[in-house]
């Protein structure tokens, strides 16, 4: 088995705690990106320290992207610590669903199916809960094959029924057009997305591999940040708990299939460049038509699959 690190740390403690904290906590200018090079351990020592039940939104949201590359489960007992059992406004809706999208991604089973009964019981009824659709949505992707949408559909459904009552005055129509905006547009791509996890997440790495590489590198429909982010994390665990061989090949198969006469070069050097950064990420060499193909297409992106160090 190869030794495959999450991240090639760079910061020590007191450095790695200012990182953290900016990026955290800082919401002028911590950035978007979860930052790299901080010792794993830390970062669950530091969100168990600072995180508070009534942290903003905004920062559960960072937390729960932080926990997400670092791949710390360990944090999610203070996490549940927000799941107050009511949701007053609109942040709590939104950070509780925030908690729950967390353990989806790092959960077990049962605490999957814990969190998606909080979120039908306690979440979905919410008066204010259509205006953090979206969130809610992606924390039953999240959840996937865990939990179901059909709650929030069906509340979704009488909020639309309700509001083409009330179309009466120009706030009223306003209010339609956009509930049932999210209803014929945006709905229809969240639940492919999580018939689409839900399908493949009980799959063996071997055979759910390719479906993988492909959403990662945006081939696919479904391919939306959220679901590429889920990819790599599931390629990154297969590589690092047992062959990565076959992962590299895999996307180094990718690589060498892609064409821009048939998708475009601004395509083509995104879909090279996310490839070539995976494997090197996963500690593999490229071969030298690989090589050849990312340096053509520019290199410099900056991935999920990638730890941010200069290229040498």
């Amino acid at each position: 088995m190869a030794y495959i690190p999450i991240t090639a740390v760079r910061y020590n403690r007191k450095r790695g705690r200012d990182v953290l904290q900016s990026f955290l906590f800082d919401q002028r200018y911590g950035g978007i990106r979860v930052p790299r090079g901080v010792p794993p351990d830390l970062v669950s020592e530091f969100i168990g320290e600072r995180l508070q039940p009534d942290s903003p939104p905004g920062v559960y949201s960072k937390v729960a992207a932080t926990l997400r590359f670092y791949e710390r489960p360990d944090v999610l007992p203070r996490l549940r610590q927000a799941l107050t059992g009511r949701a007053e406004d609109l942040d709590a809706v939104l950070r509780q669903a925030f908690v729950i999208q967390s353990l989806g991604d790092l959960g077990t089973p049962e605490e999957g199916a814990q969190a998606g009964a909080y979120l039908d019981r306690i979440l979905v009824p919410q008066a204010l809960a259509l205006n953090a659709y979206a969130v809610l949505f992606e924390a039953l992707i999240a959840l996937a094959p865990a939990g179901s949408p059909q709650r929030l559909m069906e509340r979704l459904a009488v909020a639309v029924h309700q509001a083409a009552e009330n179309q009466g005055t120009e706030r009223g129509m306003q209010d339609y057009q956009r509930i049932a905006a999210i209803q014929r547009n945006e709905q229809p791509r969240y639940r492919t997305r999580w018939e689409a996890k839900g399908r493949l997440a009980p799959q063996s790495p071997a055979d759910r591999r390719t479906a993988m590489v492909r959403i990662y590198l945006r081939e696919t429909p479904i391919s939306s940040p959220q679901i590429e982010e889920w990819a790599a994390r599931m390629l990154r665990a297969e590589a690092m708990q047992g062959d990565p061989q076959p992962v590299y090949a895999a996307f180094g198969q990718a690589m060498e299939a892609v064409d821009p006469k048939k998708i475009g070069p601004q395509r083509a050097r995104f879909e090279i460049v996310r490839g070539a950064q995976a494997i090197r990420y996963l500690q593999g060499k490229l071969s030298a038509r690989q090589e050849e193909l990312y340096d053509k297409a520019g290199k410099g992106a900056v991935n999920f699959l990638w730890d941010d160090l200069p290229e040498v």
